[in-house]
C-alpha cells in the first residue's frame, strides 16, 4: 500500500485532531504521515502518491 501524505493548517489544534482521527481511520502511521503544513516544503509533497489536505474552516455570521 502506498504512503499516504495527511498535510494539515491549524489555528486552534481542532484541525490537527481531526488529522489525528484521520490517520489512526487508515490504519496510523505506518500508512499516513502527518505534517503541520507551516513547517514543511513544497518538495515534501513529492514524497507521495496520495495527498490529504485539513485546512481549518470559519464560521461566519
Amino acid at each position: 500500500m502506498a504512503k499516504i501524505g495527511l498535510f494539515y493548517g491549524t489555528q486552534t489544534g481542532n484541525t490537527q485532531t481531526g488529522a489525528e482521527l484521520i490517520q489512526k481511520e487508515f490504519g496510523g502511521d505506518s500508512v499516513v504521515d502527518i505534517y503541520d503544513i507551516s513547517k514543511v516544503e513544497s518538495s515534501d509533497f513529492y514524497d507521495y502518491n496520495y495527498i490529504i489536505i485539513g485546512c481549518p474552516t470559519t464560521e461566519c455570521g
